[in-house]
This record gives C-alpha cells, structure tokens and sequence, in this order.
C-alpha cells in the first residue's frame, strides 16, 4: 500500500528464534527504514503491524515512546531491538 510524500507500508519479517526472543516477546533484529519522505507526513505517535501489506488486518499497535514529525528529506528509521512483540 503506497501514499502520498513517499510513505508506503513496507514488509517486516521478525524472527521468533532463540536468538531474538526471551520467553513470549520477540524483538526486531535489523533496522527498520522508511524510504525518504518527499513532503511532511506529520507527527509519527504510533506504530501498528499488520498480517498483510495492501487490505491487511491489524494485529497489533503501540505507541511510541518519542513522537517524531517526519518533513521533506527525513527518513523514519527504527533502530534494531526497539520494537518488542510479545505472543499471549
């Protein structure tokens, strides 16, 4: 799913395995990059992951701990380990 400015849903694969999960919580094991946006997007307070990039169900969300406003030029980059998910 693309929209305007250059933001677009992108894919994220996280690796349940021994290395990158502590009892039911996984975590992201590489960065997470946006492509550069072009306009303002505006302020980022959430994330939310999907089971589907284009007519995917939510699954999950969370707030962020910073909000970040993304411009022309910026890049929205989530370093390794910020994102936990944790499997009930």
């Amino acid at each position: 799913m693309s929209f305007s400015n250059t933001y677009e849903t992108i894919i994220l694969n996280f690796a349940f395995n021994a290395s990158s999960v502590s009892g039911n919580t996984g975590t992201n094991s590489n960065v997470i990059e946006f492509p550069a946006a072009t306009g303002t997007w505006g302020t980022i307070s959430y994330i939310a992951v999907f089971d589907s990039q284009a007519s995917g169900t939510q699954i999950a969300y969370a707030g962020l701990s910073v909000s970040k406003t993304i411009t022309a030029g910026d890049v929205l980059r989530i370093p390794a380990g910020d994102i936990d998910i944790t499997l009930d």
